[in-house]
């Protein structure tokens, strides 16, 4: 199975879930728990980074990485239903982070599927970077996402065709 994820060049090859644990996010407290956040498709990627960004200020060199995870990993998935009320509100419940962060303490399975905030109809991929089976995880591409360039010069009024 493939998943996507944007990021910088410099963090391309990076599969620790550092930036999670050093910012926390929705299913991860700040500075407790190292979680990587994909998504199903990469326009799902661009928009979950559109969501958390300045696009005036995004750097325009961002990548989109294509991660490649073994097609039998384990995985447990969340279900909208079983998610608080407000669960997409920005920011999340801290009954998100309390899932995420049990669901990477037991180390049961590489990947748990969430629905995506961002898109509810659409789901991400989070992948515990802690567990056994992430020596299969691997990055397959790396691609310029030229698509962050047109939304910052549109970001700053300028035409973009």
């Amino acid at each position: 199975m493939k998943v996507y994820r944007i990021a910088k060049p410099k963090r391309a090859a990076d599969l620790s879930g550092l930036g999670a644990f050093l910012y926390g996010g929705r299913w991860n407290r700040q500075g407790s728990t190292k979680v990587l956040y994909t998504a199903s498709s990469p326009s799902l990627a661009i928009l979950e980074k559109i969501v958390h960004v300045n696009l005036a200020t995004m750097p325009r060199d961002m990548c989109l990485i294509t991660i490649e995870v073994p097609d039998k990993a384990g995985l447990i998935s969340v279900s909208e239903k079983d998610l608080p009320k407000g669960w997409s509100d920005t920011p999340g419940p801290d009954e998100l982070k309390e899932v995420g962060e049990k669901w990477v303490s037991e180390g049961k399975t590489l990947l748990l599927r969430v629905p995506s905030a961002a898109s509810p109809h659409e789901v991400d991929f989070l992948i515990n970077p802690s567990h056994r089976e992430m020596a299969r995880v691997r990055v397959v591409e790396v691609e310029s996402a030229q698509v962050f360039a047109r939304l910052a010069e549109k970001a700053k009024g300028k035409k973009t065709r």
